[in-house]
């Protein structure tokens, strides 16, 4: 799927993340005029496809990360040897999270496709191992009708009822959220 070019196109190479982070780094610094500490908490986002990006920072960086945000997007294949590959640091970082370490929000929408796990259903296989529940909502919180919410230490987890391609992409409007989400 598409999801593919950000993964190995972008940052399958490890060091072109390095790279941007050092980019970014004298950015800031030339900017501000202003001595940076060498270490600073790093946080992803990501809408739709561009998880397949984060996962492949997280897979060689996973340690320099210190949260991630991901507005309808974090898809996965069903069968169990692709679940093996594609999650593991996706549900690390939900359990640390959890444990208030990291910080990890996902929002989603309700949209149903046969060819691979949706958000929704991969957000359920997260919860699923943490053993946390959903809450039932049931009101428009100002980016959409918010159906459910699950929420323990940092890790946020927001169902939504979209059910159309347009309303996928109404995600867009959930990342300044996610970023006030992340910054906490």
């Amino acid at each position: 799927m598409l999801s593919g070019s950000y993964e190995r196109r972008y940052f399958s190479d490890k060091n072109k993340f390095t790279g941007l982070l050092d980019v970014t780094y004298r950015f800031i610094k030339d900017s501000l005029k202003t001595d940076l500490p060498a270490s600073f908490p790093v946080y992803l986002t990501a809408f739709s496809a561009g998880y397949a990006g984060v996962r492949a920072i997280l897979k060689n960086h996973y340690g320099r990360i210190a949260g991630i945000g991901l507005a309808d997007g974090l898809y996965a294949d069903f069968d169990a040897d692709s679940l093996k590959k594609q999650m593991p640091d996706f549900k690390k970082m939900a359990k640390q999270a959890a444990a208030s370490e990291k910080k990890f929000i996902l929002t989603h929408s309700s949209l149903t496709v046969k060819e691979y796990m949706t958000a929704a259903a991969a957000a359920d296989l997260i919860l699923e191992e943490l053993g946390v529940k959903r809450e039932k909502k049931g009101y428009d919180d100002g980016t959409g009708f918010l159906e459910t919410s699950a929420e323990k230490g940092k890790l946020l987890i927001k169902g939504y009822s979209y059910k159309t391609p347009a309303d996928h992409w109404s995600h867009l409007s959930h990342i300044g959220r996610i970023f006030r989400f992340l910054k906490q």
